[in-house]
């Protein structure tokens, strides 16, 4: 072997070995004798991409390539210098010739379906990727980059048996990992997208994109508070990460750090000021405190950028209805569908959608979406559906159904995705709408709309068990409900009036007050009837949260209901009881954004916050009335 050779042998293994120094010495010394020798020039050249010098590489491969043109792994790899130093079009045609020069050559395929992928030809790329996969089966890089394509044209089916295989071969494969972690999320799998995620993070504890990524899992499974905390440590190593800036404003906006949300979002939207999720969030943010004016300027903005944003869309039009500007908000209101923020869920139904027009006794459903607070709240509409002629079949919680068909004896109630438990069969049905989507139907609705003083009646027999157990705590003292809490895991926490800051309306008054609040109750009611010497009495029959028709058997029977925003306030407004509303800065759309009274419920009058976050003044207001309610009584 000649001394030449001998010296690129030598240069090979150590260039092999990952002894970079040694390696370019070795071959900048043949280069001295020979300056021809594409061997060394090539090998020059993987050096300097493995150093990230793109354009030197593209410069010593280009002339190994030039000496010896028909070399695969010289064509391959200029293509990949190419592709580097910013000349995708002329490295994706290296790629070629290097698979024209060698088919079987996997590694070619596989760069060439990276190129590719860089360079938005996905199809053509899951092509090279799949056989590159049957040139090396057994290569882990090849099945999560042929996944990655997968996931990019959207057929998934293989998906995650190409990446479970790829972690088979390799378990500590990162890139498998997070892209099992993201693909799982998205098939709607968080809690095993937090496991895989949680493995990569412990591979990479100071990677910030492992760190942002389990961020975004846990903020989809509502852990907001870790989600937080993975976000500020991913951002102390990118502070400027875009994505990791718009998760943690997510999580902040869903935990109820809507203040430091919308500071981060303003931040944001001055870098950014024409991206229209950023807009949107923003816009999210202060329609959560209540500065609406604020709030429309942004989610304008955003839906302008964007007209497909349908968060953005879907809050403004929520703004809209608030402030009673119900048509055009209705418009809006039809975005709640495809927003992945919003609980409604479209169904596919083969009768017409109703659009309000005259029926002549035709069969009407009115299918449930959301949840039991917005069952009630809808039902206020079936009057006037029936006024139109309609033979309303209306689908509700199964809680629901005999409250609500003892008041409408002509109204056929059915169980939300199931039949009348009675069996009695309803009309057939001609035309369907969804319940929110009555509003829209009834247009010119709210026009002239007078809200029924009451569309639930208890059963008779459960409210005298009621009055019976009322009058064995409290004997004649006026008996006022109270719940404080909502259970919702992303408002919840704004919607909630810790019942230890009701002393001002509990303490010294002589009312039994009556616990409302579903959930565990007890040590809450001990502790704050001890500090205040309120009588709090607990009905020990009733299940505050799935006996319904016990609670509403229950309201019945009180003088008044005091609440914050949940289920026992549509409970108390459809029975037509008298009730106090504690209301948070940025309320729910239909309580409306001003003013005492509320469009739905006749009853109920409302008490809102000044400033979001301070229950002061409510606390004040509602504990001043009290004083005044109790003497006329």
């Amino acid at each position: 072997m000649s001394e030449e050779k001998k010296l690129f042998a030598k240069a090979s293994l150590d260039h092999q070995a990952g002894r970079l120094g040694s390696a370019e010495t070795g071959y900048r010394r043949i280069l001295e004798a020979n300056p021809n020798f594409a061997g060394a020039l090539h090998g020059l050249g993987l050096i300097a991409m493995q150093m990230n010098d793109a354009e030197a590489a593209q410069g010593l491969i280009g002339r190994a390539v030039a000496i010896d043109p028909d070399h695969p792994d010289f064509q391959m790899h200029l293509g990949m210098a190419l592709h580097a130093s910013g000349r995708p079009e002329a490295g994706i045609a290296n790629l070629r010739r290097a698979i024209a020069l060698a088919p079987d050559h996997g590694a070619a395929h596989y760069n060439l379906g990276q190129g590719l992928m860089q360079n938005g030809k996905e199809e053509e790329a899951v092509r090279h990727f799949e056989r590159a996969r049957e040139i090396t089966p057994g290569d882990a890089n090849t099945l999560n980059a042929l996944a990655t394509a997968l996931i990019a044209i959207g057929r998934t089916n293989d998906v995650e048996t190409l990446l479970r295989n790829a972690l088979s071969l390799v378990p500590d494969h990162a890139y498998a990992l997070g892209n099992l972690a993201n693909f799982l999320l998205e098939q709607g799998r968080p809690q095993e997208a937090e496991a895989v995620a949680r493995k990569l993070l412990r591979l990479q504890p100071d990677d910030w994109t492992a760190l942002s990524g389990l961020a975004r899992i846990e903020s989809a499974l509502e852990k907001y508070a870790e989600a937080i905390a993975h976000c500020r440590a991913a951002l102390v190593l990118a502070p400027d990460d875009l994505e990791t800036l718009t998760i943690l404003g997510r999580a902040l906006t869903n935990s109820g750090n809507l203040g430091e949300a919308a500071e981060l979002y303003a931040g944001l939207v001055e870098t950014y000021p024409d991206h229209a999720e950023i807009r949107g969030n923003l816009g999210v943010a202060l329609n959560a405190v209540g500065d609406y004016g604020a709030a429309m300027v942004h989610l304008e903005k955003a839906v302008a950028l964007d007209p497909g944003h349908a968060n953005a869309t879907f809050v403004r039009g929520l703004t809209r209805m608030s402030r009673g500007e119900v048509a055009a908000g209705l418009e809006d209101f039809e975005y709640r569908w495809p927003n992945p923020d919003s609980s409604a869920r479209w169904r596919d139904l083969p009768q017409p959608l109703w659009d309000g027009r005259e029926l002549h006794g035709e069969g009407l459903l009115i299918w449930a979406e959301q949840g039991v607070g917005d069952h009630i709240l809808f039902a206020n509409l079936v009057p006037l559906a029936m006024a139109r002629g309609a033979a309303c079949v209306l689908e509700c919680d199964a809680r629901l159904i005999d409250l609500l068909g003892r008041f409408f004896p002509d109204l056929h109630v059915l169980a939300e995705g199931g039949a009348s438990p009675e069996g009695r069969p309803g009309p057939e049905i001609a035309y369907q709408v969804p319940m929110g989507g009555l509003m829209r139907a009834l247009a010119p609705w709210p026009d002239g709309f007078t809200a029924p003083k009451r569309i639930l009646e208890p059963d008779d027999g459960r409210r005298r068990a009621c009055e019976k157990r009322l009058a064995a705590a409290g004997g004649e003292a006026l008996r006022i409900g109270i719940s404080w809490r909502s259970a919702r895991r992303k408002i919840g926490p704004l919607k909630s009036l810790p019942l230890d800051h009701w002393g001002p309306i509990l303490a010294g008054r002589p009312a039994l007050f009556v616990n409302l609040q579903y959930g565990e109750t007890e040590a809450e009611t001990e502790e704050v009837a001890i500090a205040t010497g309120a009588t709090i009495f607990t009905d020990p029959e009733i299940d505050r949260f799935d006996d319904l028709e016990g609670m509403a058997a229950l309201i019945e029977c009180l003088d008044l209901v005091i609440t914050t925003s949940n289920v026992t306030a549509h409970i108390a407004g459809a029975l037509g009881k008298e009730c106090w509303l504690a209301l948070q800065r940025g309320p729910l759309w239909y309580w409306g954004w001003t003013g005492r009274q509320t469009l739905f419920y006749p009853s109920i009058s409302a008490y809102r916050q000044d400033r979001a976050g301070d229950w002061v003044c409510v606390i004040d207001a509602i504990a001043k009335d009290l004083d005044a309610f109790m003497t006329r009584r």
